[in-house]
């Protein structure tokens, strides 16, 4: 028990820290920038634009439009789908499902930020997950049900706590991880010096969501008498047949959050966003994803929007 419990005090030291540090986000671009100047390229010279990036873009405040874009997708979409925690009672018996998934295709091909916003997405929807499964609160029922039996708790048995701060711990710190790749973006020029940063901070990233945190919610669920399953997640692929009233228009599209970095971050010429134009029929997306279209006819008409696709349903695009 002192063993599991210096554990927790160490974690919640290490998220005090991480709290602070996302607090001081220009301190931490700053301070980072100089620790890789080695490494990855991030020398003197460039660790002056990391306050402002390149093109006198700023990286926090990138970040922040990535972590709001992040929120709202998790918050729109079948987050359950793809990764994440529930809780329920099987009969009498509770049950920890635990999905290790993945974001899915987000459609940004080689653009480099498809990193930060796949990884922001996933710890967005592990945020929610965490929230809803409310663990900590189901085991706390639990042990108080098994201690009406025995007064005297199990020695194996993990108090159970009255936050998520264990878990919610390793997902700062992935955030942390992923404002890092933000600043490395904007600051490193060297493309295979780039590639190699964020292979590196991925890797890191991943070690945190895929294992720590899901090691942990692990061992606290079996301590606390809950049975623990692994379920396949990840994103779900579906062929959509795809019509346009009248006939002969021609379909673009672009995943809803790579459509919003245009808008919102890169803020481009329209003319230079990069579109896919739609030439197979039926067309693969992923289910319970967001898109933007656009749509022309060969008479000039034309019709732009947003469209959700939960499953292979046809889609019919019309003029507006």
């Amino acid at each position: 028990m002192m063993i599991r419990n210096m554990r927790l005090i160490t974690l919640m030291a290490f998220c005090v820290i991480a709290v602070t540090a996302l607090s001081k986000p220009s301190l931490l671009f700053a301070r980072r920038a100089s620790e890789g100047a080695n490494d990855f390229g991030l020398t003197h010279e460039t660790s002056a634009r990391c306050e402002t990036g390149v093109e006198g873009r700023d990286p926090d405040a990138i970040w922040r439009e990535i972590k709001s874009l992040a929120e709202k997708e998790a918050s729109e979409s079948a987050s359950a789908t793809r990764t994440g925690l529930s809780v329920l009672l099987v009969g009498s018996t509770p049950q920890l499902t635990i999905k290790k998934g993945d974001v899915g295709d987000l459609g940004f091909g080689d653009d480099p930020y498809g990193i930060p916003f796949r990884y922001q997405l996933q710890i967005e929807y592990l945020r929610r997950s965490l929230t809803t499964a409310q663990l900590n609160q189901f085991a706390k029922t639990i042990v108080a049900a098994q201690q009406k039996d025995s007064p005297k708790p199990s020695p194996n048995r993990t108090s159970a706590q009255n936050s998520n701060d264990p878990w919610e711990c390793y997902l700062d710190q992935a955030e942390l991880l992923v404002r890092q790749t933000v600043l490395a973006i904007e600051a490193i020029n060297d493309k295979q010096r780039l590639k190699a940063y964020l292979q590196k901070t991925g890797d890191e990233i991943d070690a945190l969501l895929y294992n720590k945190f899901f090691e942990s919610i692990e061992q606290y669920a079996q301590e606390n008498g809950i049975n623990v399953i692994y379920d396949r997640g990840g994103p779900r692929p579906v062929q959509v047949p795809i019509n346009t009233e009248p006939s002969g228009a021609t379909v673009w599209i672009m995943t809803q959050l790579r459509y919003q970095q245009q808008v919102r971050i890169l803020k481009t010429d329209p003319s230079r966003w990069p579109w896919q134009e739609l030439v197979q029929n039926p067309t693969e997306f992923v289910a319970n994803s967001r898109y933007r279209y656009q749509a022309r006819w060969p008479d000039g008409r034309k019709a732009e929007g947003d469209i959700v696709i939960k499953d292979a349903s046809p889609v019919t695009f019309r003029p507006q």
